[in-house]
């Protein structure tokens, strides 16, 4: 009866699967063959018949989790169940049910709406779970991290399925794509494998950096992703490692680093002119950061460095980190470039002393005072001011 309604499910003019009655009966059949049978033409059809097919959801599930059967037969049960649910808008339940069925029926090279759609739910749940995992590890939490999530997927079974991604990824010439996953999931290994076989890519490295930077929110990952860019910037062939030497000094910079980078200027001021120039205009980048405890430090470990040889080249990179150097070369710049005329504040202020006869007016007069500040701002020239000084004291409205 059931093999007579199975038959009766395809139509013989045109060879299309009309309904899924017959295999759905077939589901409750004792013979393995028969059972078999049933789900590869259910799986052929699913697709098109999913709401006959959704009617079965429970056999199939059970099918798929009856351990006495055989393996193939489980999987393809699974394969079924997990369209039905893809189907229905439950993704993660497909998910579940997909990863069961193994890499057989679930390709991630297959670029169908049901594999992106899995792929998705399958990095959301592995990105949530990692988190939820290293936020235990941070807080310290003894608990043993659960190996399934609420709906019963395998973290290892997550992890190799976004492992396969990862690598197809990189494979297909996508790193960035599975650098992106890899900065999200905060896995710092997979962080390095990406980095490293991508040559390592000097444009992939400033992205990751980048990320790191201005994406990543947790601290500590933050910082291991940051160690993993310096790692990799540091095994560079000598052209490549020079060409992005400032890259490097800015990611030791921000692990706090002050030996890395002493080490690092140590090498170019021991080197050809040229590399010691490339080291002066380190130590200048340094300098601009702002960040004077840094550079206090790096200076403090040159000193542990410092050699006879080339001995002009150390004094000068101390004059630039410690001494004020910088400061110095800003304020002659100014001072050399000002085209301040002092005839401009003359008249200015003759004009003002004319219109303001019958009474001082404060709002002129200060604005005269600002126009002043503007001409000579950081040229270091006050002959203007020191002669008129009384008149410039009038000012009320600073």
């Amino acid at each position: 009866m059931a093999t007579t309604m199975a038959i009766n499910a395809v139509a013989p003019s045109s060879n299309v699967v009309a309904t899924a009655s017959g295999w759905i009966a077939l589901l409750q059949e004792q013979d393995p063959t028969l059972k078999s049978h049933a789900l590869n033409k259910l799986l052929d059809c699913v697709d098109s018949l999913w709401h006959e097919v959704a009617e079965s959801l429970s056999d199939l599930e059970t099918i798929a989790e009856d351990f006495d059967l055989p393996l193939p037969m489980r999987q393809t049960a699974a394969a079924v169940a997990s369209r039905v649910f893809f189907h229905l808008d439950e993704p993660s339940q497909a998910l579940r049910l997909a990863l069961e069925a193994g890499e057989k029926h679930f390709d991630i090279q297959n670029k169908s709406p049901y594999v992106e759609s899995l792929i998705a739910a399958a990095l959301d749940a592995y990105i949530q779970e990692r988190r939820k995992i290293l936020q235990q590890q941070e807080e310290g939490n003894s608990k043993s991290p659960s190996t399934t999530n609420e709906i019963g997927i395998s973290m290892d079974q997550l992890q190799g399925m976004v492992y396969r991604l990862l690598d197809t990824c990189c494979e297909e010439g996508r790193c960035d794509h599975a650098l992106g996953i890899a900065l999200e999931a905060q896995e710092t290994n997979k962080l390095k494998d990406i980095l490293m076989s991508s040559g390592p890519d000097d444009a992939l490295l400033k992205y990751a950096m980048d990320a790191s930077i201005n994406i990543v929110s947790s601290k500590s990952f933050r910082q291991e992703a940051l160690a993993v860019v310096a790692d990799c910037l540091s095994k560079q062939t000598e052209d490549r490692k020079m060409a992005s030497i400032d890259t490097l000094i800015i990611v030791y910079q921000l692990l706090g680093q002050a030996d890395s980078v002493a080490k690092v200027l140590e090498s170019l001021l021991k080197g050809s002119e040229k590399d010691a120039l490339l080291g002066f205009q380190l130590c200048f980048d340094l300098v601009d950061s702002d960040d004077q405890a840094f550079v206090t430090k790096v200076a403090e470990v040159l000193k542990t460095m410092e050699t006879e040889e080339h001995a002009d080249r150390w004094s000068q990179v101390f004059r630039v980190l410690t001494g004020g150097f910088s400061s110095e070369l800003a304020l002659s710049f100014l001072h050399k470039q000002s085209q301040a005329d002092r005839l401009i504040m003359e008249n200015l202020k003759k004009s003002l002393e004319e219109r303001s006869s019958g009474g001082r007016s404060s709002l002129l007069h200060n604005a005269a005072v600002m126009t002043h500040a503007y001409l000579y701002a950081g040229t270091t020239n006050d002959s203007f001011l020191r002669d008129y000084l009384d008149w410039m004291k009038k000012a009320s409205n600073w």
